[in-house]
């Protein structure tokens, strides 16, 4: 069998799927923080987002760059015509990427209780990033097979994983919040937890059933040693991996500078928490929610980028890069002008609340830049510059971090608003600036 890049109609295809499939789970994902909203209210989403906060940074080091290298080394494998290398890829992947979250798993168990003493108000939130860190190994395995199946082309299976992951986590929270009904804050963050452990080793289990079923069937015969497996691993994870942990450290140093920052411009504790609540988990949700119509194509430009790179098609690289950034920007300014001129009423609507209204029209400016960061980072990556992609996305991290330390005692909230602005204009010009160079537009 031979094995090409992808034409249109088949890329259509796995995009209409994947955005379909991401839109439902994402649709699943809003009405669960506007069902929580009501339970815990802002105040509780916003210690909710500090514990994900914390987590993140485990989950870079255990799946940060996994994902991309099994696509790429898969869809190089098929461009080169040697599919039988794609086996032993993927289960050199599986190990390193077993390795990395052991390691961040005993990590986050040996640090929970300082941290959640430092940053979460208390050691009684220590037992939910416990049970976090058991899930690092699951989702490492599941972001290797997702990767696997987008390289190639099949679109279904992760979808179908994902919505796995996604329905199990909001059933597990609504029976957890209806049967046991939480009498405080730190039962209520335990048991969202909990339900993010077990949805992930759900979708994970299920991904490894049907992992194991495609293989059978569409890589049959003998399988290939892939030649210098463990240096192209490295060169392709390991820029990912420090560049999501990286950035995730730094975005980490945000979210707790956020209230911290607040309390210093005069707002009490709670107050602080409830606006920082509001804003990254309540309006952040909804302003990134259309970007599931993107996110699709996003994961499929990776292997589409790569399998022409490693083909020396400079012209359907150009092309591809071309047509992604055109479309992007078509999508994103009808969605800002709608967040913009109905951003009040949405924010009263599903929050009734004026101020989060106010928060959709002063972000909705910053919509069209984020959307295209996307699409530009994705690209980057399929043509083999994470690296320039790493560098950027720890400077604008960084520089977010000293503009929040430095204007938000001073300005509030419009300090972080201005912060977004300066730092999100600043990384969509590098990338985008890097993306026309390398792709030759």
């Amino acid at each position: 069998m031979k094995y090409r890049v992808s034409s249109h109609r088949v890329f259509l295809k796995n995009a209409a799927i994947l955005t379909v499939s991401a839109l439902i789970l994402r649709a699943l994902s809003l009405l669960l923080r506007v069902w929580l909203a009501q339970k815990i209210g802002p105040a509780g989403i916003g210690q909710y987002q500090l514990i994900l906060s914390i987590f993140l940074p485990a989950v870079s080091i255990a799946s940060g760059g996994i994902s991309l290298t099994v696509t790429r080394l898969t869809s190089l494998a098929l461009g080169q015509q040697k599919p039988g290398r794609i086996r032993s890829g993927v289960r050199r992947c599986l190990l390193f990427s077993l390795c990395f979250s052991v390691f961040a798993c005993l990590l986050l168990i040996l640090s929970a209780r300082p941290l959640s003493a430092a940053f979460l108000g208390g050691e009684s939130y220590a037992p939910c990033l416990w049970v976090l860190s058991l899930s690092l190994p699951f989702m490492s395995a599941g972001a290797c097979l997702r990767g696997y199946f987008l390289a190639m082309r099949c679109t279904i299976r992760p979808a179908l994983s994902e919505g796995f992951e996604q329905v199990s986590g909001v059933l597990f929270v609504w029976l957890s919040f209806s049967l046991l009904q939480p009498s405080t804050l730190g039962q209520a963050c335990f048991y969202m937890t909990a339900a993010s452990v077990l949805s992930e080793m759900v979708s994970c289990l299920f991904c490894v059933l049907l992992y194991t079923q495609h293989v059978h069937r569409f890589l049959p015969g003998r399988e290939e040693h892939y030649p210098h497996v463990g240096r192209s691993i490295c060169h392709i994870t390991l820029p990912g991996t420090l560049s999501y942990a990286a950035r995730n450290c730094l975005n980490m140093a945000v979210n707790l500078l956020i209230p911290a920052g607040l309390m210093r411009y005069g707002a009490d504790s709670t107050a602080a928490m409830a606006q920082y609540g509001m804003l990254e988990g309540m309006v952040m949700p909804f302003v990134t929610f259309p970007a599931v119509f993107l996110t699709a194509a996003s994961s499929l430009l990776i292997p589409e980028a790569a399998q022409a790179m490693a083909q020396n098609d400079q012209k359907g690289v150009s092309s591809l890069a071309t047509k992604a950034l055109r479309l992007t920007f078509l999508f994103s300014m009808p969605v800002a002008c709608l967040f913009f001129f109905f951003g009040v009423p949405l924010g009263e609507m599903c929050y009734q609340s004026t101020q989060a209204g106010q928060f959709f029209r002063l972000l909705a400016p910053l919509t069209p830049l984020w959307y295209l960061d996307t699409i530009v980072d994705s690209l980057l990556k399929g043509l083999d510059q994470q690296t320039p992609s790493f560098l950027y996305n720890t400077l604008d991290a960084a520089v977010r971090t000293g503009l929040i330390w430095l204007l938000l005692p001073i300005w509030g909230l419009r300090g972080y608003i201005v912060t977004l602005f300066l730092c999100s204009i600043g990384n969509a010009f590098l990338s985008l600036r890097r993306l026309l160079k390398v792709a030759g537009i």
